[in-house]
Formats: C-alpha cells, sequence, structure tokens
C-alpha cells in the first residue's frame, strides 16, 4: 500500500517541481538543464561491454567521499555509472574523470515509476551503491524488481529521523526492507537501524567513509605564499587567515565580530566567508559592507586586498582555502543552526578548528575529535567567539590542535578499503588490495 501512495504523490511532486527546478537551472544558475538524466534516459558508453555499478551521491561531499572507492574500483573490469543531484558536484566529477572511459556521470533520474523503470533499463547495473541515506523509494522497488542487490554505504539519519522511525516502523520496513547490506557511518547510528528490526548480518560499521579522505602534505609557507597567490589572496607576513567554512545564516555575523576583535586587540587578520549556498552572497556582502569594511569575491580573478573580507561566491573550491588558513569555523554549527558541516576536510589539512553546540550530523566525529584533542567545541556563540579569537591569537597553540587532527584522521581511517574488500565478494576476480 505504501509503495502507491508514494507512486501518487511523487507524479504529482514531479510534475509541479521540475519546472521550476528547469527554471531555476535556466535563469539564476544559467546552465542547461538535463532532461534525459531527468527523466530516466541513459547512453551508458561503456565500450568494452563491462558490467556496471550504479553508484549515486547526491552532492560534492558525499561524491568527493566515495571518489577513492570509485578509483580503486576501476582499476577492475567494471563500468561505473555515477549520479548525482547537485550541479557543482557532477561538474567537478565529470572533469575529475574526464579521461576515463569507464566511468559515466550522470543525474539521478525523477523518482516515479515509469522514469525511474527506464532509467535501471537502460543502466541495467548488477549492483547499486546509494551515499549516505538516499533512499528513493521507486529506485530500491527497480532494483528489488531485477534482485539488483542495493548498498548504502555511509548510512545515517537524524535523530528527529530515528525517533519517526519509531513512530512509524512500517516507513522504515518500507525503505530498508529493499536493502541488501548497510555499512552505517557511526557505531551510534548501527545501533538504531539494528534497534529498528535491521538485518545484524547485513549491517556493519567499517568506520565513517568521509575519514577516507588522505592526509594532506603540510605547506611550508613558501608554498603557503604561492597557493595563496593562485587564489587572488594578499601575502602579508604574520596576518592570520580565519575561514569560515560553509557557514550558514547568523555566522558571517559572528565571524565578523571575532576579526574585528583580533583587530582590535593588534592582531592581524583576514576573514574568508565561504557560505553554503552562494545565492545569499549579496546578502552577506551588505552585511559586511555596513561595518565599514571591504569586500573581494573570489569570481573577481583579481588580487585580493589584505584588509578586505574574502568572499567565496562559488562552489567546490572549499578545499583549496583549508591549505592556506591558519584557523577554520566549521559551519551549521552555531546555536542559531543546527546540524554541522563535516570537519574531515579541516582535520585532513591539519587545520586548527573550532565548531559550535550543534554538530548533530556528525555527533560522533566531532565528539571524538574533542576528545583526542583535534578540535575544540565552543558551547555558545560565546565561547566561539572566545575560543576562536584566542586561537587566532595564539598560533602555537592552534599548530599543536592541526597535528592532533590529522593524527586522529589517521587511526580512524580505512573504512573504505573494508568495503571494497566485501565487493570483492560478489567480484572474486577484482584485484586484491595488496595487488598493485
Amino acid at each position: 500500500m505504501w509503495l502507491y501512495v508514494y507512486r501518487f504523490f511523487a507524479f504529482f511532486v514531479a510534475f509541479f517541481s521540475m519546472p521550476v527546478m528547469a527554471l531555476y537551472r535556466i535563469w539564476y544558475l544559467k546552465q542547461p538543464v538535463p532532461w534525459a538524466n531527468w527523466l530516466g534516459f541513459f547512453s551508458l558508453s561503456n565500450p568494452h561491454n563491462y558490467p556496471v555499478i550504479w553508484m549515486h551521491a547526491a552532492s560534492i561531499g558525499e561524491v568527493r567521499s566515495i571518489a577513492p572507492l570509485i578509483d580503486r574500483c576501476l582499476e577492475n573490469p567494471v563500468f561505473i555509472m555515477l549520479t548525482v543531484q547537485n550541479i557543482y558536484a557532477h561538474s567537478m566529477m565529470s572533469r575529475y574523470y574526464s579521461e576515463n572511459v569507464n566511468i559515466d556521470v550522470g543525474f539521478f533520474p525523477f523518482d516515479v515509476l515509469g522514469v525511474s523503470a527506464r532509467a535501471w533499463k537502460s543502466i541495467s547495473p548488477v549492483l547499486s551503491i546509494t551515499v549516505d541515506s538516499e533512499l528513493w523509494p521507486e529506485h530500491l522497488c527497480q532494483a528489488y524488481k531485477r534482485k539488483v542487490p542495493v548498498w548504502v554505504v555511509n548510512q545515517r539519519h537524524s535523530d528527529k529521523t530515528y525517533r519517526r522511525f519509531m513512530r512509524y516502523p512500517l516507513v522504515f520496513d518500507f525503505l530498508y526492507s529493499k536493502v541488501g547490506r548497510v555499512f552505517s557511518s557511526s557505531p551510534r547510528d548501527l545501533y538504531q537501524i539494528r534497534s529498528l528490526g535491521f538485518s545484524e548480518e547485513k549491517s556493519q560499521y567499517f568506520g565513517n567513509i568521509k575519514c577516507s579522505l588522505p592526509i594532506a602534505k603540510r605547506l611550508s609557507q613558501q608554498e603557503k605564499e604561492v597557493r595563496k597567490k593562485q587564489l587572488g589572496m594578499a601575502i602579508e607576513k604574520g596576518r592570520s587567515i580565519l575561514l569560515a567554512a560553509s557557514c550558514w545564516p547568523g555566522e558571517e555575523e559572528l565571524m565578523l565580530e571575532v576579526l574585528q576583535s583580533v583587530q582590535q586587540q593588534g592582531g592581524a587578520c583576514q576573514l574568508v566567508l565561504v557560505p553554503r549556498h552562494p545565492v545569499r552572497v549579496a546578502r552577506i556582502i551588505e552585511m559586511v559592507e555596513k561595518k565599514g569594511l571591504e569586500v573581494y569575491l573570489h569570481s573577481q580573478n583579481s588580487e585580493c586586498p589584505s584588509t578586505s573580507v574574502y568572499i567565496v561566491d562559488v562552489m567546490g573550491v572549499l578545499p583549496h582555502f583549508y591549505q592556506v588558513s591558519d584557523c577554520v569555523y566549521i559551519g551549521k554549527s552555531s546555536q542559531e543552526n543546527l546540524g554541522g558541516q563535516s570537519p574531515i576536510d579541516a582535520a585532513a589539512n591539519g587545520v586548527p578548528m573550532i565548531f559550535g553546540p550543534n554538530m548533530q550530523n556528525f555527533a560522533d566525529i566531532a565528539t571524538s575529535l574533542v576528545e583526542e584533542g583535534g578540535a575544540w567545541q565552543g558551547g555558545s556563540n560565546k565561547e566561539i567567539f572566545e575560543k576562536l579569537s584566542y586561537l587566532l591569537m595564539d598560533r602555537d597553540r592552534g599548530a599543536d590542535l592541526g597535528r592532533q587532527a590529522q593524527s586522529w584522521l589517521s587511526e580512524n581511517g580505512g573504512c573504505l578499503s573494508k568495503i571494497y574488500q566485501e565487493m570483492r565478494v560478489l567480484f572474486p576476480t577484482w584485484k586484491s588490495l595488496e595487488d598493485g
């Protein structure tokens, strides 16, 4: 019954939302509309006629986390159909795999009966892997109908979602009854889905795949200066860079307060604001200018004065700024927001980080990082302000935090290698991890 109800509503949602999404892409993003993929039409290149694995990762963070597993899979006779929902993720992965003939990058089709069935017929995968909890009912139903196993990698849900599953267990069963394997992102998530009735044999915790990011090489001062030049940043000896990574409403004001406080104490500091949604840039510019500060936009492609607030107004370039920053604030974690963004990139680059009280989306990671001395957590906006100000005035203390964060990441990696080993059970002719 649940499936028929879903199909009824999904049709009308798709019918009305598709034109809106198309107009958004045309008028705001200035990008073509991927009608073919949206409607389930896929034309795979697959020159060697290899078996196909359909991997789905919604946005930039997810595709970056699954990329090492894709790279390892592509060392074998297999073709990957990677679908995304985010235009920036599509652009990034299309460039990354532009010279590999054994992978296509496309957009996930609308989860409507006829559309999904058409996509499944076109792609015809032998395995479907979805990252995080992208559980689309029609997609799962089509896999079940074709007896194709579905694996959920880095499975996670919010506490609110788990409470809803507890209240409506039929909804949980409706989604997870068609899932073959689950690799949870934390012990808490593993415990929750098992408590809801998911099979212990089919669920494991190997770690969080985002911890499989490679440890970045710490740049020398000279290398940092070169990278800053590439990013259009002014080079000034002794000036600290405060990075506000994936910030949400209310957090820009807090970062501006930190900046002005440090400057009033005689510290040299430049603020780099990276809003999670670039559509908010105009409002942020207005806010900065009201405080009497100059604004520089990343898209200007010229040299940024050291006195300006640097605003990153494009998607997909945040990783470059971790390499040159002296301190990072992890966005969406302040008192006004909920969930938190990933702290993994900061840890991989050895950048001292601070996040606020609301890191629910990465609760286990945040707790572990703090316990191991790889991050500081502010229990309120006031504490965030104080801790950031302290780190920016005492860079030696910050360096210790960064080293501990990299050490923590090194100890918690290896998740994707274990998932790859599980895949070799389905594909016994694949290379082992020891093979070159």
